[in-house]
């Protein structure tokens, strides 16, 4: 009784320290008067997160395994679901004494120690003759992944800013998606044993980035080290940031919670942290028990009996869950965790009743054509639903609401049944499927919709707090927990904000940035401008960047020229040198996701160098390649590089370009991709693969040389508050004797406004405001790549053989046709304008697939077949012609123009996401289609391109002759 007296009086203390101090914080959620850099706490997030992608690889190791495991070393059933699910075992075991390790050597030292057990297990399963050696490493693997399940999480929550901590918290179930996806893809074309030595690479990054990053400060605090504390928290919010109000409040807290007796594992069962750990604990059992995880180790499995092709489910399973894990962790932090967590629980029991019903028609025989329709797509809205929200949420929430002086026990207890429930679903999973295969489907379902009605009931929001402000009020309120009050307080903060967005944009956005009548111009010219411009360093800046592009389009054209000598000097299937071609748009959208947030960060010209280095990277490997994975790794890595670049590229140019010239610049861009594909057609005739990968470095060496001589964008230095950087870049770009006064004033006049406005979401995209910009940007990445051009460049020779046609002729044919076209829409961008160019390309797309999917029918039933030839070369020409003059180019200046700066980053990564995604879908499926059928391909893309014709005459307006400021003033105002 005394001592609960003593930890009830200890509790009010905690409440009466923790409240006051955390009010100090602006409206975004950042320190006032606070300037600092966050980079080491985005690097340290990054070196956490390889653990958990070593995680992700662990999991994901069994299902594209099992049957070359099975098979190499004679494993019965029994054998292979004792390996496969040994695994949780092992994390269970991690889990129960993650909290004691984490709390007594450290989150940095726990890291270092799940590495090593890892780096253990992959090398006894390596090495591996028999059951028992694997059954040893899968033990040390799931030992290291389930101490890396509680520290990585709990090491990000408690090094990140508040605005931050959801997002970045939610990247650790982003980069177990990843690895899992990953090793769902490679896994079909490398063996068992390559992977397993795969899996060591992300624990070297893990032991090695731990070298440089600072342990986590509450620790440090907590165990009263405070100049290893103060130095830790300085280093993470950076050397010029004013850290006392956040240091003061961290030891307020801490020291009150040192007054209180230390956490035992009954103290959990206390009345007053009883609906902290209901919470950590449910949440667990519904993500375990709704059946993730005997999904995820037997997708390959499940599609097989579903009907449906394993690879092409798995491929896209993998895809799947990592895009929509990334738009998770992008969410969570606006949208909010409890709605995240309630869309997640409804599709999966959507999902999962699909799926059921997919197996009970099966088993029935009843519409067995539609059967592998409705499993493929319980399975896939299953895994996206689970990705967006019940992956990552549950543990971003349980990193949130424990209080540091249980979070020990606490978080060990969570992660424990979280493993336990793991192991329960892997090693049944099989064994149900048995029993009832549509029944194991209803079952989870069942359990699916009890976890919606446990979101519902009890689960708080916790995003935009402060760690202390959850656990002042979660622990000090009336159970059950009150969460209407929560959800109308924040309707409430939504909708005074709205208005006061709205009320910014209509009083403050229109005005300074309303378009000026001809006489103003005139009299602004005569008193401004009395000194010409000087564009000699905006050409070099061009030129410098677009060698990026040159990059891009070297990295697309590199696979239809080298694809039979490939395939025969490294003795390549069908399905491997797929893989190889389609994997590149996979690494793309990687960075595609990042492009927008890595510019933002770190400006145009610190993404450019990034991207060159990854693309150097790529090519490498490719050179020295002597199988399928160095060819992969390296392709992937191209990809990430291309990604970014398609984003930053144009947005560069655009923001550097004076009005006259922005058009004609930016188009550059696309022209220089048209380039280099044509080029590589060409040189590809004549010079082996290797020597081509050789080439491919030559333009990201000139592009990283050329970045230290010109000037980063002066719209990014304004938006970060760089005066005299803007200043200096914006003269140096306009001539040293220009006036630029008042382009100048105009930038900073709608900068300035955009600053009032509230810190920029991925989910403010899709507010009234900005809704246009995205639907047309959004809508012309889609047509882009859905009228079929990503799958004609990657297999253009095996197209013209299809039809009858010499491959090298029309190839060369192609590739100046593509040139020269596309240097007269950069002619033409700012003199027939964007529109224009978009309708005639449309148009001219539709007959072009016309052409080429008649000459495909005549072939297929053997009508005129001295026309079909001629009937295939014209329609490509035709296709290729009218899509170089506008829609091969024009979407990305659009791109460029529409969003402002507050949102560019946001946006831009979206819609350059939605172009790679096209892009990889429709390189993935077009051999599929063009086996199915080659004329109905054509025929397919005509109808996408008709419908991309009506897209444009309705929605996409002119910009050319105006500023960035005016578009965005006109069309985001409409």
């Amino acid at each position: 009784m005394a001592i609960d007296q003593d930890m009830e009086t200890g509790d009010k203390r905690l409440l009466a320290g923790a409240r006051e101090p955390l009010m100090q914080y602006g409206e975004n959620g950042e320190r006032k008067n606070s300037k600092g850099s966050l980079w080491m706490v985005y690097f340290s997030t990054f070196v956490a997160v390889c653990g958990s992608f070593e995680f992700g690889t662990c999991v994901g190791y069994s299902s594209p395994t099992q049957t070359a495991i099975t098979e190499d070393l004679n494993l019965s059933l029994a054998e292979y679901s004792l390996f496969g699910s040994i695994l949780t075992f092992g994390a269970m075991i991690g889990a129960i004494t993650s909290g004691t390790i984490a709390d007594f050597i450290g989150r940095k030292w726990a890291m270092r120690l799940s590495a090593v057990f890892c780096m253990a297990g992959w090398l006894a399963v390596y090495f591996a003759k028999g059951a028992v050696s694997l059954d040893l490493g899968r033990l040390s693997m799931g030992y290291g992944m389930g101490v890396f399940s509680y520290v990585v999480p709990v090491y990000i929550s408690e090094i990140s800013p508040k605005n931050l901590r959801g997002g970045l918290t939610t990247i650790n179930q982003l980069m177990i998606g990843s690895g899992g996806s990953f090793f769902f893809i490679i896994g079909i074309v490398l063996s068992w044993r390559t992977l397993a030595l795969i899996g060591l690479i992300p624990c070297f990054i893990v032991l090695l980035g731990l070298f440089f990053i600072p342990e986590s400060p509450r620790w440090l605090a907590k165990k009263g080290d405070q100049k290893e504390f103060d130095a830790a928290l300085q280093k993470l919010r950076g050397k010029d940031a004013d850290t006392s109000e956040e240091a003061a409040e961290i030891q307020d807290y801490i020291e009150t919670l040192e007054s209180l007796p230390k956490a035992k594992i009954f103290d959990l069962f206390q009345r007053r942290y009883m609906h902290s750990v209901m919470i950590g604990v449910g949440l667990m059992v519904i993500q375990q028990f709704g059946g993730i995880n005997g999904i995820y180790f037997y997708v390959k499995q499940t599609f097989v009996s579903a009907g449906f092709p394993a690879n092409v489910g798995t491929i896209s399973y993998a895809v799947i869950q990592v895009v929509l894990t990334a738009l998770g962790a992008t969410l969570v932090d606006h949208a909010g965790r409890r709605p995240l967590l309630l869309v997640s629980a409804s599709g999966l029991v959507c999902g999962c009743i699909l799926a059921g019903t997919s197996f009970y028609l099966k088993a029935h025989d009843l519409a067995s054509t539609a059967t592998p329709i409705l499993a493929i797509t319980g399975i896939l809205l299953y895994v996206g639903a689970f990705s967006v929200g019940m992956g990552g949420t549950p543990w971003v929430i349980m990193s949130e609401v424990f209080p540091i002086t249980i979070k020990g026990v606490a978080g060990s207890l969570a992660t424990t049944v979280n493993w336990f429930g793991a192991w329960t679903v892997s090693y049944t999973f099989n064994y149900l499927m048995s029993w009832s295969t549509y029944g194991t489907f209803f079952l989870f379902a069942g359990i699916n919709a009890l976890g919606f009605l446990f979101i519902f009931k009890f689960i708080p929001e916790t995003k935009g707090r402060t760690l202390e402000e959850i656990q002042a009020t979660i622990n000090s309120s009336t159970f059950p927990f009150p969460v209407q009050s929560y959800i109308v307080f924040d309707m409430g903060i939504e909708e005074d904000m709205e208005i006061g967005e709205n009320r910014l944009l209509e009083e403050e956005l229109r005005e300074p940035l309303r378009p000026l009548s001809k006489d103003e111009e005139a009299a602004a010219e005569k008193t401004c401008n009395s000194n010409k411009e000087s564009f000699w360093l905006v050409y070099l800046s061009t030129f410098v960047v677009v060698c990026g592009s040159f990059e891009f389009g070297s990295a697309m054209g590199y696979s239809s020229p080298t694809e039979i000598a490939m395939r025969k000097d490294l003795n390549l299937s069908t399905a491997e040198y797929s893989v190889f071609g389609s994997i590149l748009t996979l690494g793309a959208m990687f960075g595609a996701i990042m492009s927008g947030k890595v510019a933002d960060l770190i400006g145009r010209k610190g993404a450019m160098r990034i991207s060159a280095v990854f693309c150097i990277a790529g090519w490498f490997p490719i050179y020295f390649a002597k199988g399928p994975l160095s060819l992969d790794i390296g392709r992937i890595c191209l990809g990430y590089g291309i990604g970014i670049f398609s984003y930053v590229v144009p947005v560069y140019l655009a923001e550097i370009a004076p009005t006259n010239l922005r058009g004609g610049l930016t188009s550059v861009n696309q022209l220089m991709v048209c380039c280099a594909i044509s080029f590589y057609y060409i040189v590809g005739i004549v010079l082996t693969w290797r020597t081509l990968a050789l080439i491919g470095v030559i333009p990201c060496l000139i592009h990283l040389l050329g970045l230290f001589f010109i000037p980063e964008s002066p719209r990014w230095l304004a938006k970060m508050g760089r005066e005299k950087e803007f200043v200096d870049s914006l003269q140096q770009l306009r001539g040293k004797d220009f006036n630029i006064s008042r382009e100048a004033a105009e930038i900073e006049d709608y900068v300035e406004t955009l600053r009032k406005l509230p810190k920029t979401r991925m989910l403010d995209l899709i507010q009234k405001r900005y809704l246009r910009s995205n639907i047309i940007a959004v809508g012309l990445m889609v047509f882009q790549q859905g009228g079929g051009i990503s799958g004609i460049t990657f297999y253009v020779s095996k197209v013209f053989v299809s039809a009858g046609f010499s491959s090298n002729i029309g190839t060369i044919t192609y590739a100046c046709l593509q040139v020269i076209i596309g240097t007269l829409c950069t002619i033409l961008m700012d003199k027939a304008g964007r529109r224009s160019l978009l309708l005639v390309s449309t148009s001219g797309m539709v007959l072009g697939c016309l052409l080429v999917g008649t000459s495909f029918y005549l072939k297929a039933r053997e009508l005129a077949s001295h026309i079909a030839p001629l009937l295939a070369i014209i329609g490509i020409l035709v296709y290729i012609g009218t899509f170089s003059v506008g829609m091969g180019i024009t979407p990305w200046v659009i791109m460029s123009e529409i969003f402002p700066i507050n949102v560019k980053g946001a946006a831009g990564s979206l819609a350059t996401l939605v172009n790679w995604i096209g892009a990889w879908a429709v390189t993935y499926a077009f051999n599929f289609l063009m086996s199915w059928s080659s004329y109905g391909t054509f025929i397919l893309f005509a109808a996408i391109n008709a419908l991309a014709v009506l897209f444009v005459a309705e929605l996409v307006p002119e910009t050319k002759g105006q500023t960035l400021e005016q578009i965005q003033a006109a069309i985001n105002t409409a």
